[in-house]
């Protein structure tokens, strides 16, 4: 592909973005619902994973900050 068809492409499809016509349309009840389950079902899934994890993420950070502590010690 050419790097001039390439610019006329890019040009060509942000002029369409910038001038958009009228779209006679709208977004159906059921779609909006089907939008807000998944994310709930994003949400409660995000939830269920840290919940599960959390003993190792605590850990994690005891271990971290344990060392930062034992480090500290040995310098004074």
């Amino acid at each position: 592909m050419s790097l001039r068809l390439l610019k006329t492409s890019a040009v060509l499809a942000i002029g369409c973005m910038l001038s958009p016509a009228d779209a006679h349309a709208y977004i159906d009840p059921a779609s909006g619902s089907y939008v807000l389950q998944l994310v709930a079902a994003a949400g409660f899934a995000l939830l269920y994973v840290i919940s599960t994890s959390w003993s190792r993420v605590k850990c994690f950070f005891s271990r971290l900050f344990a060392k930062g502590e034992r480090e500290k010690d040995g310098e004074s």
